[in-house]
């Protein structure tokens, strides 16, 4: 089967959820435990007592929040297999009775339904840290998400960033994020492909610093060319982000249970 059909692709929603469940109860639980001992470290250990600055450890328990999340939205792809542990798992998925497209977008969607389980860990974790600093008596005892209420309204892009550098930002991260995905059906480790792809991208970034030294281009362009060359790359990301995306695929199409380091 090679065409997508919208009711067996919920029929595999349904039965993937199932299956899955145990993974995203535990790492919700995990989440929970980790958030709740770190609010707690910066609000009551870090932040003891520290009548000059109370909401500074609330900003620390909110870049633990936004690192988090980044990290899932970035790492996203490589979490497609994180579930499945043995040769048995991938035997399962590759007997399913439905398209690879569909057993590549319900694989590909694990990192979706994490987010919902960072929001709850997040919640839970929230609730705790309020509950014992209340019960503590310190002073500036607020939630975590008060905190961000009260600061996203104040973030905003600095005026002189041109449009072309912002938008090149945000495909950056997509980029990264279709590598990571392009890693997990091309290395065969299911737990330790993030890894992989990360030393890859390492070695090419420092390849590519290497031949194209930044120091050379700023001494030498205008303003003006400079953001004609970012539009250059931001085609050129988005192109590459693309390919990522096609050439996962077909590499997810081509998996076996033959065990090889990668899928080729």
């Amino acid at each position: 089967m090679i065409q997508f059909d919208l009711n067996r692709f919920g029929r595999l929603a349904r039965w993937s959820l199932t299956m899955d469940k145990r993974y995203y109860v535990k790492s919700t639980l995990s989440w929970t435990v980790m958030l709740t001992l770190l609010f707690l470290f910066f609000t009551c250990v870090v932040n003891f007592d520290n009548h000059y600055d109370g909401l500074q450890a609330y900003q620390s328990c909110t870049m633990m929040v936004v690192v988090m999340l980044l990290v899932i939205v970035v790492l996203g792809g490589a979490f497609m297999f994180q579930n499945m542990k043995d040769k048995h798992d991938d035997q399962r998925l590759l007997m399913l009775p439905v398209s690879n497209l569909e057993k590549f977008l319900m694989r590909y969607s694990t990192w979706l339904l994490l987010l919902p389980c960072l929001l709850v860990s997040f919640v839970a974790a929230d609730m705790v840290q309020w509950l014992v600093n209340t019960l503590l008596g310190h002073e500036y005892t607020m939630l975590v998400m008060q905190y961000i209420s009260n600061a996203t309204f104040g973030i905003h892009w600095a005026s002189d960033i041109p449009r072309a550098l912002r938008f090149s930002i945000v495909l950056t991260f997509f980029w990264l994020h279709s590598s990571y995905l392009l890693g997990a059906t091309f290395f065969r480790s299911h737990k330790y492909n993030w890894i992989l792809t990360s030393a890859v991208l390492i070695v090419g970034g420092i390849l590519l610093g290497m031949l194209f030294p930044n120091d050379y281009l700023a001494n030498r362009i205008d303003e003006s060319t400079a953001i004609s060359l970012l539009n250059v790359g931001n085609g050129a990301y988005l192109l590459l982000t693309v390919f990522n995306f096609w050439l996962s695929y077909r590499l997810f199409c081509r998996t076996q249970l033959v065990g090889r380091f990668i899928n080729i």
